[in-house]
């Protein structure tokens, strides 16, 4: 397994973080402790440097548009500070990054970044699904662009990444069929693409196919569908880093624990994954089906300021991190306590 690992110094509301992303990566903690920043940050960098490659060789350009894109140029609140950001693979470093005064000043990479990555994705939250009319259109802007000229509108680009790989399937693969079909039996249906090029979900009732338009769609559902999806069309593969921000959010802790499994699936594949949370019943079921599948889980804490692993090898380090974590995310107990 590969040594893959990340460190970050004075970005948001991070201090400092070490971050071990070998295997499945898990960053738990309270609200506003930089869990978000740490996705991000990963995808800013693996997106600037696709670009770079694609296109020419000017990283800082195209870092500062994802600085612009995924933080609105607000990377550090503190004038005059800089922050630090370096991604090593196997004591090698792929990229490193200096950011003054919200610009970036300084992108160093190694060419091994791109033959490690080819894409990332982020999932923040399932109302991509409401957003998908508003996709649509502004796709139909970007050909009339090319035509009548500059047509600027604003719009969220984690979001527009999602819908991109939502509505354009790369040449599919085998290798997660079987994941995908748990999902299905999870949310008892699939989202297919219709004639008419939108989504609908279809569900099994009495020998007959009910197709159910997005709208009326639960959006727990629409959380899962979308994992279904990028499934389908082979997004999800040992060249895309993977990021789940805060999974847990519109899922039931039974479905929470069954998409816990599946993300234990996906790395037993190889397919590099961070996961954000602040769930318990996440943690616990990433922690217990890790060990039973034999698949490395690395659990960071997330608290003023700092994100680490406590402890000096794996397996005490993760017992040690989710016993803090465990006692820090159960002070809302005591809150209760009080009220009684």
């Amino acid at each position: 397994m590969q040594d893959l690992r990340l460190s970050i110094e004075n970005v948001g509301a991070i201090n400092k973080a070490n971050i071990n992303l070998s295997g499945l990566c898990v960053i738990a903690g309270k609200n506003d402790t930089g869990k978000s920043t740490v996705g991000k940050l990963i995808m800013a960098i693996i997106k600037a440097q696709g670009m770079s490659s694609k296109k020419s060789k000017n990283e800082i350009q195209y870092f500062n548009r994802m600085l612009d894109l995924l933080f609105n140029n607000q990377i550090s609140f503190s004038r005059g500070s800089s922050s630090k950001i370096e991604l090593k693979k196997d004591d090698n470093t792929l990229c490193s990054v200096t950011i003054q005064d919200n610009n970036c000043s300084k992108f160093n990479n190694n060419e091994q970044i791109t033959r490690t990555f080819l894409d990332c994705t982020l999932l923040q939250t399932p109302f991509v699904w409401d957003l998908y009319d508003f996709f649509h259109s502004i796709g139909a802007l970007d050909i009339e662009r090319k035509f009548y000229g500059e047509i600027n509108i604003s719009y969220p680009y984690i979001l527009w990444d999602v819908y991109k790989k939502l509505v354009v399937a790369r040449q599919h693969s085998n290798t997660t069929s079987q994941i995908s079909n748990d999902i299905k039996n999870i949310i008892n249906g699939e989202f297919i693409k219709e004639e008419n090029k939108e989504f609908a979900f279809h569900r099994a009732v009495n020998s007959q196919i009910l197709k159910i338009s997005l709208e009326n769609v639960a959006v727990g559902i629409k959380q899962l569908g979308i994992l279904q999806i990028l499934l389908k069309n082979n997004y999800i593969t040992k060249k895309g880093f993977f990021i789940f921000d805060e999974p847990e959010n519109h899922l039931h802790p039974d479905w929470q624990i069954k998409f816990a499994k599946i993300m234990i699936s996906l790395s037993k594949k190889n397919i590099p994954i961070l996961i954000t949370t602040h769930s318990p019943y996440m943690l616990e079921a990433l922690h217990k089906y890790g060990k039973q599948e034999k698949v490395a889980v690395n659990f960071h804490l997330a608290n003023e300021g700092e994100i680490r692993q406590i402890g000096d090898n794996m397996k005490s380090s993760n017992e040690r991190t989710l016993n803090e974590i465990f006692h820090i995310l159960n002070t809302s107990s005591s809150i209760l306590d009080e009220i009684e």
